[in-house]
């Protein structure tokens, strides 16, 4: 609720075109949607476009605009042909694999856990602005963490969000990503994010 009053206030003084960094969770056909996300360098958070049943190339193509922000992709799946079209074209898009192990693997189980509470932690400290939008709250709220034997954060199974939601969390998801590139921004052009 709090992010969302920012959005009101901050939105006022943002028309939508700086955008920092932009999130893409890939659908392709079937009942998930093909969400868009972008973040203004003052935090105010927008869902782009929501698309369902659009084919690959038009989904690079829609991203094509975006090509002076960070685009992240949700890169498993479908997602790697969305990040192969765009670096054909000359524009940086960097793969995000929600499964890959976490940078502090210590502290999480997979990346996923760790993106999500980043987006916990920029929500907290203020950093984002979030719109009205039911979908994305209701992803938002539904996210469980928990521990592993380790101690390690855990995120539940996007199969449990998915029962309990009656469909995929793709706002929040391709939130996450944006998000994640907003903050890693300078390593993923150094090439040192990998390492």
């Amino acid at each position: 609720e709090a992010a969302q009053r920012r959005w009101a206030n901050l939105a006022e003084t943002d028309d939508g075109r700086k955008i920092a960094a932009v999130g893409a969770d890939i659908a392709r056909y079937g009942t998930d949607e093909t969400i868009t996300m972008t973040i203004a360098p003052n935090g105010v958070v927008r869902v782009a476009s929501v698309r369902q049943g659009q084919d690959l190339m038009a989904t690079a193509g829609s991203l094509v605009q975006y090509k002076g922000a960070k685009i992240g992709i949700d890169d498993a799946g479908l997602g790697g042909g969305v990040t192969d079209r765009l670096r054909e074209l000359g524009i940086p898009a960097e793969p995000v694999l929600a499964g890959a192990g976490a940078r502090e693997d210590s502290k999480f189980v997979n990346r996923r856990a760790e993106m999500y509470w980043a987006l916990r932690e920029a929500l907290k400290a203020g950093e984002l602005a979030l719109p009205e939008d039911r979908k994305l709250a209701a992803d938002l709220t539904n996210q469980k963490f928990s521990y592993d034997s380790r101690g390690r954060i855990r995120l539940e199974s996007k199969d449990d969000i998915k029962k309990r939601l009656g469909r995929s969390p793709d706002r929040a998801d391709a939130l996450a990503i944006a998000n994640w590139v907003r903050i890693f921004r300078g390593q993923f052009e150094q090439g040192t994010f990998y390492r």
